[in-house]
């Protein structure tokens, strides 16, 4: 049942189609994206990722209200005025008829416009879950560093990204920190069940992908130039312990996340791994998986 875990949750998954340029699947009418016209204006780590993977800033990767949420949104105004920067179409949208990321002094306070912010109780929860998440990524490229450094003379270039991620799931301490994160947010976020408990898990963890996964991509640059086998590795390990905390909501709470935009790159990733049999992958995943559930009991 447990080797069936990672199956259910891809059921239903459908690799994006490649004929619509806008990445709807069906239009076929080429759309602007977001893009950066001059490669030599030194831009933040945030912007480049938002640009790297086609990231319209509707999806925003950081946490709503945040300073680097509006810095980013600062930074994107001032570059495409500068016509540095191309806009996608909602992302031009929210810079030219909105004053996101830029602030007024209202009562003597500097305060952000056009910005719904969250009650001081749900920032306090939220940044505490915030400053977890990003130490669980730090911690993560730890044990990743650790137990590659072990394989060191083993690893090149012929490996592969299957032979590195199987080298970093087939770890203990990466399995037991995945599993044990997942079990303990659970237990101390009051996220209820299903569907409402999926929304709060997407929301919090999206907005700290990037800071989640730079530390993962750092690391494992150490050992491998391939900027795809990076992004590959960070986007599985994002996705197994979002899917472990919905896990603990139920089937619905995990049915709803499989179909979340933000996961699509490790959703991606790992049904070609379950396609074509990765073996040492396919055991390391259900590792994590059979460690999880049986700390839950």
């Amino acid at each position: 049942m447990l080797n069936n875990l990672i199956k259910e949750s891809l059921k239903g998954y459908q690799v994006p189609k490649k004929s619509c340029s806008c990445g709807c699947g069906g239009c076929g009418q080429p759309q602007p994206k977001i893009g950066l016209l001059d490669t030599t204006s030194p831009i933040s780590e945030g912007l480049r990722y938002h640009i790297d993977n086609g990231i319209s800033l509707r999806n925003n990767v950081y946490k709503t209200g945040s300073k680097k949420y509006l810095q980013l949104f600062a930074e994107a105004r001032m570059l495409y005025k500068w016509g540095n920067i191309s806009l996608d179409n909602d992302s031009k949208h929210l810079v030219e008829n909105t004053d996101v990321g830029k602030f007024t002094i209202l009562e003597g306070k500097k305060v952000p416009l056009d910005l719904h912010l969250l009650t001081e109780e749900e920032d306090k929860e939220e940044a505490e879950f915030d400053v977890e998440f990003d130490s669980l990524g730090n911690d993560l490229a730890g044990a990743i560093e650790s137990e590659l450094e072990d394989k060191k003379d083993e690893l090149n270039e012929v490996v592969g990204v299957v032979g590195i991620l199987g080298y970093i799931l087939l770890s203990n301490t990466v399995a037991n920190m995945l599993s044990k994160f997942a079990k303990n947010q659970f237990a101390k976020r009051d996220w209820g069940k299903g569907v409402e408990a999926a929304k709060k898990i997407e929301k919090w963890t999206h907005n700290n992908e990037v800071a989640f996964k730079a530390p993962i991509k750092r690391v494992v640059g150490i050992f491998t130039k391939n900027e795809k086998w990076k992004a590959i590795i960070s986007d599985v390990l994002y996705a197994i312990v979002i899917l472990l905390m919905a896990g603990q909501a139920g089937g619905s709470a995990v049915g709803y996340l499989k179909k979340a935009s933000y996961l699509k790159g490790g959703l991606y990733s790992m049904k070609a791994l379950e396609k074509f049999l990765i073996f040492s992958i396919y055991l390391s995943i259900n590792k994590i998986f059979i460690k999880f559930y049986l700390n839950k009991q």
